[in-house]
Formats: structure tokens, sequence, C-alpha cells
């Protein structure tokens, strides 16, 4: 049951994080 809920969570993390990448990469774009 725990192992079932800690993989999605570890999928949308990783989701989050790639957004959040991809947030600062369109910042630093602007700020060249």
């Amino acid at each position: 049951m725990r192992k079932g809920n800690v993989n999605p969570d570890r999928k949308t993390r990783e989701s989050i994080s790639i957004v959040e990448h991809r947030r600062q990469i369109n910042m630093v774009l602007f700020l060249y």
C-alpha cells in the first residue's frame, strides 16, 4: 500500500521539478 503511494508521489515530484527547471531556464533566457 505505502509503496504504491510512494511511486506516484515520486513521479509527481519529478514532473514538478521538471517544470521548475523549465521556469528557471526561461528566467535565465530572459535575463540574457
